[in-house]
């Protein structure tokens, strides 16, 4: 019975001797796969180590460019903010520059048509009084031309009054000087601001010469001297002058007087009407 368990005991031990060399050996095995788990992992662990520091340093690369990048294009933003505030304020100076030459220009332009609105409604204004003068003569003309014709009537009847009318006619001859000298001087001033307007339109209008006129035998014109009154001689169209019988008042754009025309003196009336009518 004792060897039976003495048997017992070193087979219980025989197994346990197996069962240690199958843990020795699981155990070696088990360390061995560890290790070369440990061992890869390890390697493992450096390769992304490794990837982990070429990422950062590539990162820092990026992230450096980046700001290298971004510092130059607020540099070249800076810059062109400058050149751009330059720009503007040179666009708002010359604007300013221009506004002042329009404006400048408006007030001449303004200025310069009031004075020539001004200088026509002269002009308008002494040609009105200039033709009321020349009605009035008119009228005086054929009142006198009248009074002429009553006079000659009267004297035709009576022989005596030959030399009162002979001293009548003298007076008439006076007064037809008169009325030629204020026919010129009329003229004179006529021409005078006609020229005086187209000197200052001429730009607009174009230069206009002077037509002669004929008064009663003679010439009105313009000498070297300024106007003139000399006689007609020889025929039209010999370098004579053409006498203008219905002339339209320059300046006024009013016509002619029906009937009636510049050479007011050729047939004046004599004033012993009135001396008559005195006696």
């Amino acid at each position: 019975m004792l060897e039976g368990k003495n048997q017992q005991c070193l087979d219980i031990q025989e197994s346990q001797d197996q069962a240690k060399e199958e843990y020795a050996r699981a155990l070696g095995d088990v360390q061995t796969r560890f290790k070369a788990e440990a061992k890869e992992a390890t390697l493992t662990l450096d390769n992304l180590a490794r990837q982990i520091q070429d990422g950062q340093a590539a990162l820092n690369r990026t992230v450096l460019e980046k700001d290298t990048r971004i510092e130059a294009l607020k540099l070249e933003k800076g810059q062109l903010e400058g050149e751009l505030s330059q720009a503007e304020r040179r666009l708002a100076e010359q604007a300013q520059q221009y506004q002042q030459t329009i404006e400048e220009l408006t007030r001449a332009q303004s200025m310069e048509a009031s004075a020539l609105q001004m200088e026509h409604e002269c002009a308008v204004k002494l040609n009105q009084e200039k033709d009321f003068e020349i009605a009035e003569l008119k009228r005086e003309r054929e009142q006198m031309a009248a009074d002429h014709r009553d006079t000659n009537e009267m004297l035709s009847t009576s022989v005596a009054g030959q030399k009162q009318l002979t001293k009548l006619l003298r007076d008439k001859d006076l007064f037809v000087e008169t009325l030629k000298a204020k026919a010129t001087e009329a003229q004179r001033e006529l021409d005078q601001k006609e020229a005086q307007q187209q000197a200052r339109e001429k730009g607009q209008m174009g230069p206009m010469g002077k037509r002669p006129l004929c008064l009663s035998g003679h010439v009105v014109g313009s000498g070297e001297n300024g106007d003139s009154v000399a006689p007609v001689s020889g025929a039209p169209g010999e370098g004579q002058p053409t006498c203008i019988s219905n002339p339209t008042e320059p300046g006024t754009g009013a016509g002619p007087v029906e009937g009636e025309g510049w050479n007011i003196l050729e047939e004046l009336p004599d004033p012993a009407s009135s001396t008559m009518r005195n006696l």
